[in-house]
Order: C-alpha cells, then sequence, then structure tokens
C-alpha cells in the first residue's frame, strides 16, 4: 500500500510537513554531490592497492551510499513513514562502513573469517 503512506501525510501539520521537505532537499543535494565525488574516486584511485580490489570496494561503497541517501530523499518528500528505513541504513554506512567495507570485499576470493568482523565490532564496545 504505498499510497496509504502518503494518503496519512494529510494530517500532518504544515511546521512538520515544511521542516521534512528540507531536510529532503538536503538528504537529495548530498546524494548528487556525493556522485560527483564518486566519479573523481573511480577515476583517480588505482585498481589495485595492496588490496585487490581496492577501487571497487570505495567506488561501490559510495554508490551504496548514493542509492540510500537517494531513497531517504525520495522517501522524505512524500512525507513516507517508511523513510526510516533507509535513514537507518545511511546512519549505518556512515558509522561502519568505512572500516568494515574493504575488509569484505579484499576477501572476495577468500573465506570470510570471524576476523573480517573485528573493524566493526571493535568500533561498539559491548557494555
Amino acid at each position: 500500500m504505498p499510497g496509504a503512506a502518503c494518503a496519512g501525510a494529510q494530517g500532518v501539520p504544515l511546521r512538520v510537513r515544511r521542516r521534512a521537505r528540507r531536510l529532503a532537499w538536503v538528504y537529495l543535494v548530498v546524494a548528487v554531490g556525493l556522485i560527483g565525488w564518486t566519479v573523481v574516486l573511480a577515476l583517480s584511485l588505482p585498481k589495485e592497492n595492496l588490496e585487490h580490489h581496492y577501487r571497487l570496494t570505495w567506488v561501490g561503497f559510495d554508490l551504496i551510499e548514493v542509492l540510500a541517501i537517494g531513497l531517504t530523499a525520495y522517501l522524505a518528500f512524500r512525507l513516507d513513514a517508511r523513510v526510516l528505513v533507509p535513514a537507518t541504513v545511511v546512519a549505518t554506512l556512515l558509522v561502519a562502513g568505512p572500516e568494515a567495507t574493504p575488509t569484505l570485499t579484499s576477501r572476495l576470493r577468500h573465506d570470510l573469517t570471524p576476523e573480517d568482523a573485528e573493524p566493526v565490532l571493535a568500533q561498539h564496545p559491548r557494555q
């Protein structure tokens, strides 16, 4: 029921709708800017550095971020309550992604081991 989420936006106060749309514009500008940054990375990074998939790692990670941020902007413009899902993905990518992604893509030809999760787990100690 995609229309149901949008139909519920009619009862949202005008002040909240304006704030949500301003935030959606911020997400859209960031997504477009990240597209430019991804193109620069794709053209400037070496194909292989110390890892076999060096360029693939960073360009692929940035493309996933662009998709998540773009979807967040789209759903925010629609005032869709499901905006929480891609927004959570964006937050997760920004917190854990840069350290975890190179480890996982460097193992494309090898088996993953428990040590591969270490960069993500090391950032978030258990309490």
